[in-house]
């Protein structure tokens, strides 16, 4: 990437890869898993329904071939937190108009990020944290690794996309994280650990 065009469209990837995560066709997404997975619903009420059946009791005897039923999720929100450390990576090689520019691309790819593993140590708890783009293994991290990764990306996204990036009444930017929608994940993700781990 060279240019603050290039670095947008970039992003609008980054974007894109997190809305796949939820569209891309691949069975469960989180949020299925995590709605059926807790006591606000019931999966599989039919006698064929057996992958339903078997998210919502998790019982592997319900459907036991079904052994990498996660495989969708880990592998889609992966692939959007690649796309998010691939443009990060490249800022410092982009002739800027501005900081504000830079810091709006930078910010709202940060939180893009932070959101993804949110999601993904929600998920699973313990995940690889990348924060290069790399296509290496790497081994699982704690959970308060990743939650202090999070936070930072959050924060940075809080702190420096600028309060008048984007104008509420052009659609063309609609959509976009402010920074008042990354102070407002922020919090999320400190009710959220603070109630899970009571630190």
């Amino acid at each position: 990437y060279k240019t603050p065009l290039q670095a947008e469209y970039a992003l609008t990837g980054c974007y894109d890869g997190y809305q796949r995560t939820v569209s891309n066709g691949s069975w469960p997404t989180m949020f299925q898993a995590a709605e059926m997975m807790s006591d606000d619903c019931l999966g599989g009420g039919g006698p064929d329904d057996r992958a339903n059946r078997l998210l919502d009791r998790f019982d592997m005897s319900i459907r036991s071939d079904n052994t990498s039923m996660f495989d969708g999720i880990w592998q889609d929100y992966y692939a959007g937190i690649y796309r998010c450390n691939m443009l990060i990576s490249q800022l410092d090689n982009i002739t800027w108009e501005s900081e504000d520019q830079r810091n709006t691309i930078e910010g709202e790819a940060r939180a893009i990020r932070g959101l993804e593993y949110f999601d993904l140590v929600r998920m699973f708890e313990n995940v690889p944290l990348l924060t290069e783009p790399t296509n290496d293994i790497v081994p699982q991290s704690p959970y308060d690794d990743v939650y202090a990764q999070i936070v930072t990306d959050l924060k940075f996204a809080a702190d420096n996309i600028p309060a008048g990036a984007y104008d509420p009444g052009n659609e063309a930017t609609f959509g976009h994280i402010t920074r008042h929608a990354a102070a407002a994940m922020l919090a999320r993700v400190y009710l959220f650990y603070d109630g899970v781990y009571n630190d």
